[in-house]
């Protein structure tokens, strides 16, 4: 497979394991978001839409790979805070574009969009 073909198809099945995104760009917003989808292979995907990423928090066993996907028409970035147990930036991320980062050590990694700073989530990882 081509590597311009990945990106492609990784966003196919994301639109499958996926549903439509909700929730808020604020750290603090409890309501429902529906956009991390996790497998038994031990993958989470979480989409970005509407300046939002779909899942302000989720908690997710060491080993897990987690996939952002861009579904805005505009860029954004996935990029840890400086007190991440492991840094991690995804550069920019245009319409369509994944990235993904396996989480091997426990801790509680906080993230921002670079571009948006009040986009703002946190990955949990036991």
């Amino acid at each position: 497979m081509t590597a311009r073909r990945r990106p492609v198809l990784l966003l196919a099945l994301a639109s499958l394991l996926v549903p439509a995104c909700s929730g808020s760009g604020d750290a603090a917003d409890t309501g429902p978001a529906a956009t991390a989808a996790s497998d038994p292979l031990g993958s989470t995907v979480i989409g970005i839409e509407t300046s939002r990423f779909g899942e302000t928090r989720v908690t997710v066993p060491a080993g897990t790979v987690v996939t952002w996907v861009n579904r805005d028409p505009y860029a954004h970035t996935v990029t840890s805070r400086d007190d991440a147990p492991v840094p991690f930036d995804s550069g920019e991320l245009t319409q369509g574009a994944t990235f993904e980062m396996r989480f091997d050590e426990p801790g509680v990694y906080d993230y921002f969009c670079a571009i948006h700073p009040t986009m703002r989530a946190t990955v949990v990882v036991t």
